[in-house]
């Protein structure tokens, strides 16, 4: 709907879908407004909010993340598509691509902070709580991705795509090895049924560990890196500065609590699946 709705501004106001002609335009939309009867409404603020609130859903912020949970019951490769390339980081994209409007637009920025930041705190607080390892898996992208939402609210684009594509890879590889330690478990998804994975696929377990260090940002790593761009744009002394380094610093806590804990439950806990599953190794 709200996609719907800033698609036919853009036809309305701008009488293009051409991006160049658009981004051209915008600086003269700075004292626009629009009326709702005897109210008057700053064009590009309503305009921006339309997009970031579609981009916010499409990429699971906060309010609007139950559906991707919920999509987990696909195949793996499906869902390391979803998470890595396609679905959830198009409402990334979409916000980078029409970055020329949010430098128009304080309002929205502090929108996608504030979002962003709430979400990536929810999400990372939400996954220590999960069974099904294909959930937490969705809730970390839930958190990771609200970093990027949150980077967008600070105009740092170039930190956020970054950040993007070692999440994109990170992630593909993750599905890939939560796929494979699915099926080694006969299909079970539930990690309280798991363990003892590396007596039978020692390199499970070092890929796990691999992608689990990077995925929780610890040092002398891409993650790190990457949230270390991000991080030097939230060094102000501002109010919303200090509310969003107090949710970085709960992701930055549980992130390294539910990678390392699935890890070592499914790799190195003790056997509590079917015979099946081990017999056949």
């Amino acid at each position: 709907m709200f996609m719907f709705i800033a698609f036919l501004l853009t036809i309305v106001i701008f009488n293009t879908t051409d991006l160049s002609v658009i981004f051209l335009q915008t600086p003269f939309m700075s004292f626009h407004y629009i009326f709702f009867g005897s109210t008057a409404v700053h064009f590009l603020t309503f305009f921006s909010f339309c997009l970031v609130t579609s981009g916010a859903i499409k990429a699971a912020q906060f309010f609007s993340h139950v559906w991707l949970p919920d999509a987990m019951e696909a195949p793996t490769p499906a869902s390391a598509l979803i998470h890595s390339s396609t679905l959830v980081v198009a409402g990334v994209f979409l916000i980078i691509r029409f970055s020329v409007v949010f430098e128009f637009t304080l309002f929205t920025n502090y929108y996608l902070i504030l979002v962003g930041a709430l979400t990536l705190a929810f999400g990372s607080l939400s996954a220590n709580f999960q069974h099904d390892i294909k959930k937490l898996v969705a809730y970390s992208t839930i958190s990771q991705i609200g970093y990027l939402v949150c980077g967008c609210g600070f105009l740092c684009y170039e930190e956020v795509l970054l950040y993007l594509i070692i999440h994109a890879l990170n992630k593909a590889f993750l599905f890939v090895i939560v796929g494979y330690t699915v099926h080694f478990f006969s299909g079970n998804t539930d990690i309280r049924q798991m363990g003892g994975a590396y007596l039978y696929s020692f390199d499970l377990a070092v890929f796990f560990y691999g992608v689990g260090f990077n995925l929780a940002g610890l040092p002398y790593s891409a993650g790190f890196l990457g949230k270390e761009f991000l991080l030097f744009q939230i060094l102000k002394d501002d109010f919303v500065s200090g509310l969003v380094r107090g949710c970085w610093l709960v992701s930055f806590i549980n992130t390294p609590i539910y990678m390392f804990t699935v890890t070592f439950i499914v790799s190195f806990g003790a056997k509590k699946g079917n015979l099946s599953a081990y017999s056949s190794y």
